[in-house]
């Protein structure tokens, strides 16, 4: 039932569509040692066909605060029910018969109380996609409003960036880009 509810949970946060299979987990019980778990995801149209290009998200997942800080002012403080630390690293298979021809640019972005940092490279066939969103703090005043409506914005285009994959050519052509 734990694994069920987790699968339908990470679908959630991946465009429709998406399959989800559980592979592994540590930590279920344990209350000290974080959750980590092994998912094989399937995500048909993921990418969009441009030409001889793919164009690919390099990160998985969708922005959970996509429409948190979508308005320009606002009238009460923030809240979040708590402080939270995201740790991602995604594998993306590239396709046979593509290359990769260009990563997103590294991002790194960080205040007081938040920290968000992107990154991806080729490992063998594969996009690795390195990611931390942390954010050290639950309640915050008006005048922060800004600050954080900017920080989640950047948040979101960080997680946006599109990897470019060639037809044709050697996987191992771009390694360690």
């Amino acid at each position: 039932e734990k694994k069920k509810s987790l699968e339908d949970e990470v679908k959630g946060w991946l465009p429709t569509g998406a399959v989800v299979t559980m592979t592994g987990a540590q930590g279920w019980d344990a209350t000290d040692d974080p959750l980590t778990v092994h998912l094989t995801i399937q995500a048909p149209s993921f990418a969009s066909i441009a030409g001889k290009r793919l164009l690919m998200p390099s990160y998985l997942f969708q922005s959970k605060q996509k429409d948190a800080f979508k308005n320009a002012e606002r009238k009460y403080p923030i809240y979040f029910a708590y402080a939270f630390a995201e740790v991602d690293n995604v594998a993306i298979q590239i396709p046979s018969g593509y290359s990769l021809e260009g990563t997103p640019a590294r991002q790194e972005l960080s205040l007081p109380y938040a920290k968000y940092q992107m990154f991806s490279k080729v490992e063998g066939t594969q996009l690795v996609t390195q990611r931390a969103l942390l954010l050290n703090g639950v309640y915050f005043d008006l005048p922060k409003y800004t600050e954080l409506k900017d920080f989640f914005g950047k948040v979101q285009a960080g997680d946006e960036q599109q990897a470019v994959l060639r037809a044709g050519g050697n996987i191992n052509d771009k390694k360690g880009e």
